[in-house]
Parts: C-alpha cells; sequence; structure tokens
C-alpha cells in the first residue's frame, strides 16, 4: 500500500457539480482511483472498506485532501477559474483526535482559506458516533469548512441528521433516482419534499447519481440546487477537469 503511494499508483479524479440556475460547474467532488501495474484500474469498492479496516485509509485521504488543496491553490496562482472541492472524510478519520489539525495543517502549509473545501461524509458514518461526530463538524465549521453529507437519505435517521448537525450541504441519495425515465411517484415525493426542507433550513442540496435528461428537468423544476452525475460528467483526471471547467465556463459566459 505504501509503495503504491509512493510510487504514484493512486490518483486524484475530479467529478464536476452544476448549478441548476446558472448552468455552470460550480464544484467538485475529489475521488481516488488505484491504477495497478498489473491489475489496472482498481474501483475503489475493492479497496476502500479494506483499508478503512487495516488503517490505511487516513494516510491515503490526507494524500487526496493535501493533492486537492495543492491543485486549488495552482489554479489561483495560474489565474485559473477557482471552484470549492468537496473531500472525503471516513469513520477512520473522524474518529482521530488530530483530524481537524491535520486539515488545518494543511491549509496553512499551501496558505488556502477553508472556504474552498468541502469535508463530505456519508449519512452511515453520521449514525455511528453521535457525540463524537458533533463534536469534529463543530470544529471543521469553527475553522471555517462548510460541511457536506453523503447518501441523505440511505439510512433510518435522516431528520435527525436536520435537525441536530450543522450542516451546510446535503447531497440525496442516488438510489431515489431510477435510471429509467419512469420514476417512482415516492421517490418524487421524497425528493421534492428534501429539497423543500432545504430551502426552508437554508442547506444546500445537491442531487447525486443524475444520468438522464428527464431527471435533469425535474430536478431543475422543484428547485434542486446543484447536480451530479454522468449526465454532467463523469470522474476524470485533474487535467481533464481543468479543460472541462474552462470550456464550460467560456460557453455559458458567451450565452
Amino acid at each position: 500500500m505504501e509503495k503504491a503511494l509512493e510510487t504514484g499508483q493512486f490518483q486524484v479524479y475530479l467529478q464536476p457539480q452544476i448549478d441548476f440556475h446558472t448552468k455552470k460547474i460550480v464544484s467538485a467532488e475529489a475521488l481516488v482511483r488505484w491504477s495497478h501495474p498489473k491489475k489496472g484500474m482498481i474501483p475503489p469498492f475493492r479497496f476502500v472498506p479494506v483499508f478503512e479496516n487495516n488503517g490505511f485509509i487516513t494516510r491515503l485521504d490526507i494524500f487526496v485532501w493535501e493533492e486537492v488543496i495543492k491543485t486549488i491553490v495552482k489554479w489561483q496562482k495560474n489565474g485559473k477559474i477557482v471552484v470549492p472541492i468537496a473531500i472525503n472524510l471516513s469513520r477512520v478519520d473522524m474518529e482521530r483526535d488530530d483530524i481537524v489539525d491535520v486539515l488545518t495543517g494543511l491549509l496553512d502549509k499551501y496558505r488556502l482559506d477553508a472556504k474552498w473545501i468541502k469535508a463530505e461524509l456519508t449519512e452511515s458514518v453520521c449514525m455511528e458516533n453521535d457525540s463524537l461526530l458533533m463534536e469534529r463538524m463543530e470544529q471543521l465549521k469553527q475553522r471555517g469548512f462548510k460541511i457536506a453529507v453523503d447518501d441523505f437519505g440511505s439510512g433510518y435517521s435522516s431528520l435527525h441528521l436536520l435537525k441536530s448537525m450543522p450542516l451546510d450541504i446535503l447531497k440525496i441519495d442516488k438510489a431515489f433516482l431510477d435510471i429509467n425515465i419512469n420514476m417512482p411517484q415516492r421517490d418524487e415525493i421524497v425528493i421534492r419534499d428534501v429539497v423543500e426542507m432545504g430551502k426552508h433550513l437554508g442547506v444546500q442540496i445537491i442531487m447525486e447519481g443524475v444520468e438522464t435528461q428527464e431527471q435533469s428537468d425535474f430536478l431543475e423544476a422543484i428547485g434542486c440546487d446543484i447536480a451530479q452525475g454522468y449526465f454532467y460528467g463523469k470522474p476524470m483526471p485533474i487535467s481533464e477537469f481543468e479543460k472541462v471547467l474552462e470550456e464550460n465556463h467560456r460557453q455559458e459566459a458567451e450565452k
């Protein structure tokens, strides 16, 4: 694992997030890919659970966080378009006493404002240790990070998250979006109501897993804020994302 990290086998990919109102890429999510010299591209679902069990996940996460921070700083220095990037924090990360200091230490090292980083946790992580998680989230919030909860609606205590945690962003679980145009009516109602709740609570809503024009039209019609999914762009290497970002903003500026 360490050798794979040292030899550059792990790569940071970015997936664009689109604002429904402006049609511009306004942020991205950082994801990690393992390009093995013999096995080829290994998908995250094969190695992330293993790394969470053996503790290597934090080492890998810190690598991803630093690459993200360096990327944003490079954009700023080169006069490029700059958008916030969401980084993922695992259960193992959140259990570390020094995790907030590690993150802020990276920001200080590269002199980057925390406003450019969104700290993203899955709903399942949020439900595992309420008191510890609340403490960590409050610490991150105080340091200037935006707090996002991913896979919202995949668990059984989602409303508890809304009322008790200092959230800025909710990402609705992609399971609510059927890949066909005939989305179940109940799923439509749930998505519509979550979007409405988000507006009342001042929480930004991101819908993940958007794959079709029909899904996009529905989400725009109900007032969803941000969309993420293959319909708008797959996770891609940073260099490719930079080109897509520049082209997207150029095209929208010309309209």
